[in-house]
């Protein structure tokens, strides 16, 4: 049941979102991933930042940064 409203209620978000494309607006995002166990880490960091230059066109760049850290993998 709980999927299900999840589900109902991330498809009216969609359905009422209303993007800002105009001449001038500015567009930034990215994500964060880190992911830890024993003894292996990943850490992922990805910023991106836009700039619409004419309406429903922008010009934007991104950075991506990745960092891993693997522990001993032996054989049993």
């Amino acid at each position: 049941m709980k999927k299900i409203l999840l589900i109902c209620f991330l498809s009216f978000n969609v359905l009422i979102a209303d993007a800002q494309t105009d001449k001038g607006d500015w567009m930034i995002g990215g994500g964060i991933e880190l992911n830890t166990s024993k003894s292996n880490t990943t850490f992922i960091l990805n910023p991106n930042i836009g700039w619409f230059i004419m309406n429903d066109l922008a010009l934007g760049a991104q950075i991506f940064y990745s960092y891993e850290k693997l522990g001993d993998i032996r054989g049993n």
